[in-house]
């Protein structure tokens, strides 16, 4: 069960996923519950071999400043918290050249986990939902960080 410390003073969850298309990434992925799908940074999705400009089609996205129209495209393959996602349509984001992340994780890939997120000490804990004895080890392994 994946446990990811993180600098409690900035409150910013970022997890290392790799990223499989023609080329394989590690990819730093900020962890936001507030977004509903997966959003890569244009550049990385270039360097991944995955062209965004040809994009069947584009969604209308609400950020925190503006509301944008998006090219989704296809990953072929997402591993993060030991699980792996298969053809996860990820939006395609415009993100500020000085912020040191390739994207968010979002709502698409994180609900398909228990996570508990312990601030005071810098740590999240992830388990795949997937089955009753898995999630026991998961709540022992929260109770255990606490």
């Amino acid at each position: 069960m994946p446990t990811i410390p993180f600098d409690p003073q900035r409150r910013v969850i970022e997890v290392r996923v790799q990223a499989i298309s023609e080329w394989e990434a590690v990819l730093t992925l900020l962890v936001d519950t507030g977004a509903s799908m997966t959003g890569i940074r244009e550049e990385t999705l270039i360097g991944l071999g995955i062209d965004p400009h040809a994009a069947p089609r584009f969604v209308r996205l609400h950020t925190a400043s503006e509301v944008v129209n998006v090219p989704i495209v296809t990953l072929p393959r997402l591993e993060v918290f030991g699980a792996s996602f298969a053809q996860l349509p990820v939006a395609c984001l415009r993100l500020p050249m000085g912020l040191p992340i390739d994207g968010v994780l979002g709502n698409d890939v994180l609900s398909h986990f228990w996570l508990f997120v312990h601030f005071r000490r810098g740590l999240l804990v992830a388990e795949q939902v997937s089955n009753f004895w898995r999630r026991w080890r998961f709540w022992w392994q929260v109770m255990r960080a606490s």
